[in-house]
C-alpha cells in the first residue's frame, strides 16, 4: 500500500484538517476584508445572497453522502474488501455528479428568477458564476469520501488550502477588474465569486491526481461484490438522516432572507436594503467560525470507529469516541466564552 494509502489515526488526521482549517480561516479574512473593501457592503450582500442559494443546494446534494460514503470504504477497506471499496465508489460519483449537475442546471438558467425570488435582482451575476461550483463540490466530495473513508485526511486538508489561496487569488482580482472595467457593483461581485468556482475547479484537478495515484496502489481483490442498488440504499439510508439535520437550518435561511429583504423594502430603497443586509451577513462570518473547527473531529471520527467496530475492537472505538468528546469540548468551551 502506498504512504498515501496509509491510516492515519483520529488525532492525527483532526489535527491535519483542524490545521487546513485554521489555514483557511486566516486566508479568508484576509479574502473577506478587502472584497468588502472592493465591493462594499452592497456588493458583498450580491455575493452573500448567491451563497445562501448555493449553500442550500449544496447541503441537500452533500451534507449526508460523504459522511455516508467514508462510512461504507472504511467499513469495506478495515475488511481488506477493495473490490468493495471501488464499486462504492463508483456508485456514489454517480450519485454525486447527478446531484451537483441539477444544482449547476438551476443555479445558471435560473439565476435571475433566484435573484429575483431573494427580493436582489442585481444578484443574478453572483448566482450564475458560482452555479458550476454545485458540479465540482459533488465530484470533489467523491474524491474526499474516498479518502476519508481510508483515513486519509492529507489530500482533503491539502486541497482545503488549496481552495482558499485560488479563491483569494482570483476573486480579488476578478473583482477589481469587473468593479474598474466594467462598472458594474453586480458584476464584480460575479467576479468575486468566480473565484471560487476557479478554486474548485483547480482543487478538483488536485483531488484527481490524488485519486488516480492512490487507485494504483490499491489492492486487488477478487471477493463478491454487493449490488449497486444495495449500495445505493446504504448509502442513502445513512445519508438521508444526516442531510435532514444538517440541512434544516439552512432551509430556513433562503426563506429568512426573502422575509428579511421584504421587510426592508418596506422602509428602505433597494440599494439601502442591499447595504444593510451586506452588514448583517458579515457579521454572520465571525458567528459561524467555531462551527467550522467541529466538522474536522466528525471527518475524522466517523472512519475511525467504523473502521475499529467493523474488526471487533470496541476498547479502541470507545477510546476514540472519548477522545472526540475531549477535542470537542477544548474547541467548544473556550468559544463558547469567548463569543
Amino acid at each position: 500500500m502506498s504512504d498515501t494509502q496509509k491510516k492515519q489515526n483520529f488525532l492525527h488526521g483532526t489535527l491535519l484538517l483542524a490545521m487546513a482549517t485554521a489555514i483557511v480561516k486566516v486566508i479568508g479574512a484576509v479574502y473577506k476584508i478587502p472584497l468588502n473593501a472592493i465591493i462594499g457592503e452592497q456588493g458583498f450582500s450580491y455575493y452573500s445572497t448567491a451563497y445562501e442559494i448555493y449553500t442550500l443546494l449544496l447541503m441537500i446534494s452533500t451534507a449526508g453522502l460523504p459522511v455516508a460514503m467514508s462510512r461504507m470504504i472504511s467499513q469495506a477497506s478495515s475488511l481488506g474488501h477493495y473490490r468493495e471499496v471501488r464499486k462504492i465508489y463508483t456508485i456514489s460519483r454517480t450519485i454525486f455528479l447527478s446531484l451537483g449537475l441539477i444544482g449547476t442546471l438551476l443555479m445558471t438558467l435560473f439565476c435571475r428568477q433566484l435573484a429575483a425570488f431573494q427580493e436582489q435582482p442585481d444578484a443574478w451575476a453572483a448566482i450564475g458564476a458560482l452555479g458550476p461550483c454545485c458540479f465540482l463540490i459533488c465530484l470533489m466530495s467523491t474524491y474526499r469520501g474516498f479518502f476519508q473513508g481510508q483515513s486519509n485526511m492529507l489530500p482533503t486538508s491539502v486541497s482545503q488550502v488549496l481552495e482558499a489561496v485560488c479563491k483569494l487569488i482570483v476573486g480579488i482580482a476578478a473583482a477589481i477588474l469587473l468593479k474598474f472595467y466594467a462598472q458594474s457593483l453586480s458584476l464584480a461581485a460575479g467576479g468575486a465569486i468566480f473565484g471560487v468556482t476557479m478554486s474548485c475547479l483547480i482543487s478538483s484537478f488536485y483531488l484527481n491526481h490524488c485519486y488516480r495515484k492512490a487507485m494504483k496502489g490499491l489492492p486487488v481483490t477478487d471477493e463478491d461484490t454487493s449490488s449497486g442498488k444495495s449500495i445505493a440504499k446504504g448509502l442513502l439510508a445513512i445519508a438521508i438522516p444526516i442531510t435532514i439535520g444538517s440541512a434544516g437550518l439552512q432551509i430556513l435561511t433562503v426563506p429568512e432572507t426573502k422575509i428579511y429583504m421584504g421587510q426592508l423594502l418596506e422602509t428602505l430603497t433597494q440599494n439601502q436594503a442591499d447595504v444593510q443586509k451586506g452588514i448583517y451577513n458579515f457579521t454572520q462570518k465571525i458567528f459561524n467560525m467555531p462551527c467550522a473547527f467541529i466538522t474536522p473531529i466528525t471527518i475524522s471520527v466517523i472512519p475511525a470507529i467504523t473502521a475499529q467496530l467493523t474488526t471487533g475492537d470496541h476498547r479502541s472505538a470507545r477510546a476514540t469516541e472519548e477522545s472526540a468528546v475531549r477535542v470537542t469540548g477544548l474547541i467548544s468551551a473556550p468559544c463558547a466564552v469567548g463569543l
